[in-house]
């Protein structure tokens, strides 16, 4: 559960922008320009010298980080699925707080692909969705080798 709590602050930090928190800065787009590719996402120098990073496909406004804190703190879960998730969700600041290693599990599994269908493009949607069916199958409490060879094609 570790894990998955390390990957997915990571990603809900790329997504929603958080300040230290997301992997899309300067030095990784640097890299791209090192690399040669993804040249529409390459920083340009502004006229004060200060870089300007374009936005990628998986930035979103804050008209969408809204609609996802919003999904994410009207959204209900039985007793006992979850500890309420609302509660660790600010739509004012746009961000999420405190969720434990559980939280993440059950946001990457279930609600993250359904929040982000409601404010995301079908490409990072679909992303994202593989990336949860994938952490649902290694994650679960027995491995099935058919799932596993499924998930990897």
């Amino acid at each position: 559960m570790h894990i998955e709590k390390n990957v997915y602050e990571n990603i809900i930090g790329t997504i929603l922008n958080v300040d230290r928190k997301s992997k899309d800065n300067l030095k990784s787009r640097l890299d791209l320009v090192d690399m040669g590719i993804q040249h529409d996402l390459h920083p340009r120098v502004l006229p004060n010298g200060k870089s300007s990073l374009p936005p990628s496909i998986f930035t979103m406004s804050k008209k969408q980080k809204e609609v996802f804190c919003t999904v994410l703190k009207d959204i209900k879960v039985p007793d006992g699925y979850a500890s309420n998730i609302s509660r660790c969700v600010s739509v004012k600041d746009r961000r999420l707080y405190s969720l434990k290693s559980h939280d993440y599990h059950i946001l990457i599994q279930d609600l993250l692909p359904v929040a982000l269908r409601s404010c995301m493009s079908h490409e990072v949607t679909s992303c994202i969705i593989d990336l949860s069916n994938i952490m649902k199958a290694v994650c679960g409490k027995v491995l099935m080798v058919e799932e596993l060879e499924k998930i990897q094609d």
